[in-house]
């Protein structure tokens, strides 16, 4: 069947169903959340009845730099060091050296961090009507540089209707002089105190949740808030393998700060055990209770493997859903993934036919015990992901259908009125990436309809994810938008060409050539033109209004060329949203 037939199909339908208290609208009023000026993307994360909205930026344009003297060694100009002002040549090379986790000199000492992560808020009592606004939770000011380090990997995960935010980060990396045993020379390092800790923000005022072993830094994360003040995560509660002998064996202090061997350590080893856990936290935002949630086997007395787990989301009952690792079925010492329920003190995966080499995660659960999630399907040397809907109180379990029979597909959130909203690819080309949209699914009217036919004409967006709905319909989701593009200090591009003098025949002089801006027929600089993610807010709207779009026919949306980024978003969002760190 002709796709786009499908999705109109679909909508038609929309249209002729009456019944009443279906929360699922028939047409969206989009709303730009208007985004920083420092970042160049901008995911949504999650989103409040309020329509109070978090997410994340990534990015950064012009990144606070360090002037030392380590700048030399990757060829930046001495005269850039001293002014610390750099070129965008000289900004992408630091970039490639010093950001945090994947830079050349990442786990160096001697070198200062770069986390390019940051939440922002917008609609909150603390910003401006739908204005993206930064928020720091760890990060410290540096009186050296008068600034934030931005070397914490800050990002937000949840929203309750309380306005209370929760999020996992990194520690900042601070200075200090450190003079090594037998060494007269003394240094500056830079060091961090842990590698992960939740966070839980109200009015603008951070705490950390500790976890029950913070030795050696420890680590603890949370994932998801419910409106009665219950949190999903994790924490770290024994270490694994030798890590409790090799740690104070080898971070001693003697040669490198105990802080960075510890840091150090933990890149190239497991260190902890992720044990699932869901805290309760009163007005203030303490934690007033907290349950740890054991494996959903039992472990043979011989068995060494790494068993992890996390609860991914909680609702006000108290019940939490995520995911777990358990012995796989094709033996071996192998592992796999599971999706879990947790609840009662007790875990259990949600019951699925999956193959040899499957997963399976859950990652958002409502109020009537209606669960989503994943099912992973190993196929062709690749994992094809297809969303369930799976009922805790009847047992059952569905895949709902998609645009089309094969078509991946990943939910973003399920509301109290069980209106489902994620993306899921809608082209049916034989490439491995195929573009996606978002979409939104009623399981009481088993109705599935794309986002992009639903929304009042917006020929600048393209939506492809949808992250999140709540209880008031209101939607919150990813869109790709062509701005003019920035280089990485943060300048305007435009179209620049190399011109050339020519002699008397024609023919191009050597050694003549000049870079200069290509001009329109008004004699205007060409902009380079980019596309970005950008944050979306739907609102339910009674209809489409044929007079907004400038047109009498029905709208047709206008298609993009941006198949690249749509796949990208699709396993980018959903790793972004539910495997922090």
């Amino acid at each position: 069947m002709n796709n786009k037939n499908f999705s109109l199909s679909l909508v038609t339908l929309a249209l002729s169903i009456t019944a009443t208290d279906i929360n699922a609208a028939d047409a969206y009023n989009l709303v730009e959340i208007e985004v920083t000026e420092n970042y160049k993307h901008h995911y949504p994360e999650a989103m409040n009845s309020q329509g109070e909205i978090i997410g994340n930026a990534f990015t950064r344009y012009n990144p606070v730099i360090y002037p030392e003297s380590y700048l030399a060694s990757l060829g930046i100009p001495q005269e850039e060091i001293d002014a610390n002002t750099y070129t965008n040549t000289s900004m992408n090379t630091i970039r490639n050296a010093l950001l945090l986790g994947s830079g050349s000199l990442a786990n160096d000492a001697l070198v200062q961090k770069i986390a390019d992560a940051r939440g922002f808020v917008s609609n909150l009592a603390s910003s401006s009507d739908d204005k993206a606004v930064l928020v720091n939770t760890v990060d410290v000011i540096d009186e050296e540089i008068d600034s934030f380090t931005f070397s914490s990997l800050e990002q937000l995960t949840g929203i309750n209707d309380s306005g209370v935010i929760v999020g996992n980060a990194t520690a900042p990396f601070t200075t200090s002089m450190f003079t090594a045993e037998g060494s007269e020379e003394e240094v500056k390092v830079w060091t961090r105190a842990y590698s992960s800790r939740a966070t839980v923000t109200i009015d603008g005022v951070t705490t950390v949740i500790e976890p029950t072993l913070a030795e050696f830094g420890g680590r603890s994360a949370a994932f998801g808030i419910s409106d009665s003040g219950f949190i999903a995560g994790s924490e770290s509660t024994t270490f694994v393998g030798t890590a409790e002998e090799d740690l104070p064996a080898n971070c001693t202090g003697e040669t490198a700060p105990v802080e960075f061997c510890t840091y150090d350590y933990q890149l190239r080893n497991t260190t902890y055990l992720d044990t699932p856990v869901i805290w309760q936290i009163d007005a203030a935002g303490n934690v007033i209770d907290k349950v740890q949630y054991p494996l959903s086997f039992q472990v043979d007395a011989d068995d060494t493997m790494i068993y992890s787990s996390s609860v991914k989301a909680v609702n006000d009952n108290g019940v939490g859903v995520g995911l777990g690792v358990v012995p796989s079925d094709v033996g071996g010492g192998f592992t796999s993934q599971r999706a879990i329920v947790f609840r009662n003190g007790e875990s259990e995966q949600i019951p699925m036919a999956l193959g040899e080499f499957d997963t399976s995660d859950a990652i958002a659960i409502n109020n009537s015990g209606l669960v989503i999630g994943h099912h992973n399907e190993f196929f062709n040397a690749r994992y094809n992901s297809k969303y369930f809907v799976y009922d805790i109180s009847s047992g059952t379990l569905t895949y709902p259908e998609t645009f089309f029979k094969s078509a991946q597909s990943f939910a973003g959130a399920v509301n109290n009125d069980g209106v489902v909203v994620g993306s899921a690819e809608y082209e049916t080309s034989s490439s491995s990436t195929k573009r996606r949209h978002a979409f939104i699914y009623d399981t009481t009217t088993e109705l599935f309809r794309d986002l992009n036919d639903l929304v009042e004409c917006q020929s600048d967006f393209e939506v492809v994810s949808a992250q999140d709905i709540n209880d008031e319909g209101q939607i919150l989701a990813t869109a790709v938008k062509t701005v003019q593009a920035r280089n990485s200090i943060g300048e305007l591009l435009y179209s620049q060409e190399v011109v050339y003098e020519t002699d008397a025949d024609g023919n191009i002089i050597e050694g003549t050539g000049t870079t200069e801006y290509v001009l329109d027929e008004n004699g205007e600089k060409i902009p380079v033109m980019d596309a970005v993610i950008v944050p979306v807010r739907l609102d339910p709207i009674d209809s489409i209004s044929e007079s907004s779009c400038g047109v009498s026919e029905p709208y047709e949306r206008k298609g993009f060329s941006f198949g690249w980024l749509s796949a990208m978003l699709g396993l980018g969002l959903v790793a972004i949203r539910r495997r922090f760190l």
